[in-house]
C-alpha cells in the first residue's frame, strides 16, 4: 500500500518539535493505512514510526469537508469546526507523548473537547459545570446528545 505512504510524503506539511515529529494532512481523501478508513471519518492522528533519536512520530490526516459538516451540526462557523477538529487531533498527541493508556486517551479527549466548545459555544456551555477559576469540573453524560439534538 505505498499509495497513502507516497501521497504523505508528497503532500503533508511536516513539523519537528523536540520531543517529537508530526506531519499534518489535509484533503478530501486524507492519506493514511487503509485499515484506519472508517465511513464519515474526520481526521484521525497515528503514530508513524520513531525518529533515529526515539522521539514519537505522528501523522494527522484530515478531511475538511467532514470538518465543516461536523461543525455545522455543532452549530460552528468553518473556521471554529476547523478548529475544534484540529484541536481534538492534537489533543490526542498531547495525551499519547505523556503516556496515557488508550481508555484514558479517550475519555480526556471528550472531556477537553466539551472544554474547548463551551468556551465558544453557547449551548455547551450549559452543558458543563465550571468550579473554582472557571475550570471545568463535570460534563453532563448526555453533553453530546444534548448538545446536537438541541440544534
Amino acid at each position: 500500500m505505498r499509495g497513502w505512504r507516497e501521497r504523505l510524503d508528497r503532500e503533508a506539511i511536516a513539523a519537528r518539535h523536540p520531543g517529537h515529529d508530526h506531519r499534518y494532512h489535509v484533503s478530501l481523501r486524507p492519506a493514511c493505512p487503509p485499515a484506519y478508513v472508517v465511513d464519515g471519518m474526520v481526521a484521525i492522528t497515528f503514530r508513524e514510526g520513531r525518529r533515529l533519536d526515539g522521539a514519537l512520530r505522528f501523522v494527522t490526516s484530515l478531511d475538511p469537508a467532514a470538518a465543516l459538516r461536523l461543525g455545522a451540526r455543532l452549530g460552528l462557523d468553518e473556521g471554529e469546526s476547523l478548529a475544534f477538529v484540529d484541536a481534538h487531533e492534537r489533543t490526542h498527541v498531547a495525551l499519547q507523548l505523556e503516556g496515557a493508556g488508550e481508555e484514558d486517551e479517550e475519555e480526556a479527549s471528550r472531556h477537553v473537547d466539551a472544554v474547548w466548545l463551551s468556551l465558544r459555544h453557547p449551548r455547551a456551555a450549559g452543558l458543563v459545570r465550571a468550579g473554582a477559576f472557571g475550570l471545568v469540573t463535570r460534563v453532563r453524560e448526555d453533553f453530546w446528545e444534548r448538545l446536537v439534538d438541541a440544534g
